[in-house]
């Protein structure tokens, strides 16, 4: 008895994923006629299982990255302030990446290092005294 219900749940099981196929087919040719209802699906179906969504997305950027970073790019475009945050963020977690960020953006642009220290000087002059003590000292021993 337990092999024929067995048997049965098999053939039950191929019939259902033989009529999934189909009709998944189907849907195929439809879509094929109509682009924009397709988007219209994938979008219902996307509102129904928003981490449907996120897994397919995944897998689209995990095929091709440099489609995530020209999306990144977009986002960042139409708002600065996420960019900001992340960067933030960023630095929070890596300190030296920090670093070396901006001693990249000084080498690039040693205008842009005065500038820094002129404003750094300006806002603690005692910060000042002591980098020139430090200079002389460094200067006066051998």
């Amino acid at each position: 008895m337990p092999s024929r219900n067995r048997k049965k749940r098999t053939k039950q099981r191929a019939e259902y994923l033989q009529k999934q196929e189909e009709n998944k087919a189907k849907a195929r040719e439809r879509y094929k006629a109509d682009p924009e209802k397709k988007k219209a699906s994938v979008r219902e179906s996307y509102k129904a299982d928003p981490e449907k969504k996120k897994a397919s997305v995944r897998e689209s950027y995990k095929a091709d990255p440099e489609k995530k970073k020209a999306s990144v790019r977009e986002s960042y475009k139409a708002d600065p302030e996420k960019k900001k945050a992340s960067v933030r963020e960023s630095y929070k977690a890596d300190p030296e990446k920090k670093k070396a960020s901006v001693r990249e953006s000084y080498k690039a642009d040693p205008e842009k290092k005065k500038a820094s220290v002129r404003e750094s000087y300006k806002a603690d002059p005692e910060k000042k005294k002591a980098s020139v003590r430090e200079s002389y000292i460094a200067n006066i021993e051998p």
